[in-house]
């Protein structure tokens, strides 16, 4: 064989190899899961019954195995079904999705896998947020504030709904012996997304309503809420689940509509001036998608949103842009702003709803000086 048809041919098996890694790495995980069960059934077969390292290697294939069913199984769940069933705080609440992709809707009205993704690390690390976010916010604001942007459909919005007002169960009180409060603020910039989470807030408010044999608690639980407070105007698109306030607006990214509305809410004579206007955490889940939408508002509006104490927590969903990293570009612009990332590692995530291609992010304001 000639110098240049061996140098042909080891290009074409550098060639074959590279596609082969790419088309692995794209598998299915079911396919994913019946190769490494072959492969774990063709060692057995092959190596010494008795020997230690291939139980620890058998043991270690089945583990591959069963995460990969258990990701097929909640990935696949609920795809072509006109609600989506989600389980949080032991509670199972119903989701209305249209499975559409048409231009007046976008992509917001389907229940994504980074949104079930975002909800259980919230739910599996909730002592940990819980306790170092709100307790501070609550001590200066009297309540904990929550925006939720590009909500889409409010699965986000509700599940940290049930998630905050679990955890202000447990502890009652603040150190005021005030009774916790806390408010999610569900926003989309699509009016008729908006209408899509509306009606699935309404839906679960009914539902946990329906519950409660013998009608709603003293302190309002699970009502419509129109009873006159010091917080924003209460409004038709606003609703009590749990101890939870939840707000459905329309609100394009960076616009200052929240600012406004968050100034109105019943603030500490002795507040800072740096927190006022700003909310105490922040969901994002699989929002960072140039294809579809400009990073740039995004981060605009967690600048806007982000006093000193804010943290965000995004979910981002790998998924090939030509024309840049949409990671590196999200990052980029977040330092330009102040802000820092940091990329939560998996291990650190609910052991079953994770995935190595999607991350979940944590931003907060960059204290200089530390």
């Amino acid at each position: 064989m000639s110098n240049t048809s061996q140098y042909q041919h080891g290009e074409e098996n550098n060639i074959n190899s590279l596609h082969n890694r790419q088309q692995q790495k794209q598998q299915h995980p079911v396919v994913q899961a019946i190769l490494l069960q072959n492969n774990s059934f063709a060692s057995v077969n092959s190596s010494t019954p008795t020997s230690n390292n291939t139980t620890h290697a058998t043991s270690h294939q089945s583990s591959k195995i069963k995460k990969l069913t258990q990701t097929l199984a909640w990935r696949s769940a609920h795809v072509q079904s006109p609600n989506y069933s989600l389980t949080i705080e032991s509670k199972t609440i119903s989701i209305q999705q249209i499975h559409t992709e048409s231009e007046l809707y976008g992509t917001g009205a389907m229940v994504w896998p980074a949104s079930l993704v975002l909800v259980k690390y919230l739910e599996w690390t909730k002592t940990k947020w819980f306790s170092t976010t709100t307790t501070a916010n609550n001590k200066r604001r009297g309540k904990t504030v929550v925006v939720d942007l590009g909500a889409g459909t409010g699965v986000t919005s509700l599940g940290m709904a049930f998630l905050l007002s679990s955890q202000q169960n447990q502890t009652s009180t603040n150190e005021e012996g005030r009774k916790n409060k806390s408010l999610v603020i569900c926003t989309d910039g699509c009016g008729l997304v908006v209408k899509l989470a509306k009606k699935n807030v309404q839906r679960v408010a009914a539902q946990q309503q329906k519950l409660l044999k013998n009608g709603p608690s003293d302190n309002g639980e699970i009502k419509k809420n129109n009873s006159n407070n010091n917080s924003a105007a209460q409004d038709e698109d606003t609703f009590q689940i749990e101890s939870c306030e939840i707000r459905v607006r329309e609100y394009h990214w960076g616009d200052g509509t929240l600012n406004k509305e968050l100034l109105l809410e019943g603030v500490n004579n002795n507040d800072d001036e740096s927190e006022k206007g700003h909310c105490d955490i922040i969901l994002v889940s699989d929002c960072v998608l140039p294809k579809l939408y400009p990073i740039e508002p995004l981060v605009n509006a967690l600048d806007e949103l982000s006093g000193p104490h804010t943290v965000a927590y995004i979910s981002y969903e790998e998924r090939y842009y030509p024309e840049y990293d949409p990671k590196e570009y999200f990052m980029a612009l977040a330092v330009q702003k102040g802000l820092e990332v940091k990329v939560v590692p998996q291990q650190e995530q609910h052991p079953v709803y994770s995935v190595e291609d999607i991350e979940i992010w944590e931003v907060r304001r960059k204290r200089f000086g530390v």
